[in-house]
C-alpha cells in the first residue's frame, strides 16, 4: 500500500487523539492482513476513499475508550450510551477526513466520513474487501486499531467503439 497515501490518515488520527481529545498515543508496528475482525471493537470511525484509489479507513475503538471520547467530546446525553459511542465514532471519522483532506497530496481523492450503520459499510466490507494495513494504536484511554484498505482504480481501456466515436 502506497505510503503516500496512508501517512497522512496515521498523521490525522494521531493529531485527533493529541491534540483535540488530549489523549498521547503510541503507533505500533503495522502488519497486513486478508479481513478484518471485528470482535472487541464495537464503534468504528469509517473514512470512505474515492477518486484515483477507493477503499476504507477504520479506526476500530473498544467500548471504553469510545465512552470516554464521548464524554470528552460532549455527546448528546438524549442518544444513551450505545448512541453516545456511535455518535463519538462519527464525530472521530468527521474529524480525521477533515485533517486528511488538509494533508493529503492528492486533488484526485475525495473522502468522506460514514455514520456507524451507514449502508455502504457492513461487517462484509472488513471480509471481503482485501489486503488491510492494521496499525494498532495505543493511548492513555486503551488500545485502539488504525486500518486502512485503499486500492487504486484500474483504468479500462477504450473499446474500439468508443475510439471511433470519439474521433
Amino acid at each position: 500500500m502506497n505510503t503516500a497515501i496512508v501517512r497522512p490518515f496515521v498523521v490525522a488520527t494521531r493529531r485527533v487523539f493529541e491534540k483535540m481529545l488530549e489523549c498521547p498515543c503510541r503507533v505500533g508496528r503495522p502488519t497486513v492482513c486478508r479481513g478484518l475482525d471485528s470482535k472487541g471493537a464495537p464503534v468504528r470511525a469509517i473514512v470512505e476513499v474515492s477518486g484515483d484509489h477507493q477503499g476504507f479507513m477504520v479506526l476500530q475503538l473498544p467500548s471504553a475508550l469510545a465512552c470516554v471520547t464521548a464524554s470528552l467530546l460532549v455527546a448528546p446525553k438524549e442518544l444513551g450510551q450505545s448512541g453516545q459511542e456511535k455518535w463519538a465514532g462519527d464525530q472521530i471519522a468527521r474529524l480525521i477526513k477533515s485533517l486528511v483532506r488538509r494533508h493529503t497530496n492528492s486533488g484526485d481523492m475525495k473522502f468522506e466520513a460514514l455514520s456507524n450503520g451507514d449502508a455502504r459499510f457492513d461487517d462484509s466490507v472488513l471480509r471481503k474487501q482485501g489486503a488491510w494495513l492494521v496499525v494498532p494504536m495505543i493511548g492513555r484511554f486503551g488500545r485502539f486499531s488504525f486500518a486502512m484498505c485503499v486500492k487504486p482504480v484500474q483504468a479500462t481501456p477504450a473499446t474500439s467503439q468508443q475510439v471511433a466515436a470519439a474521433g
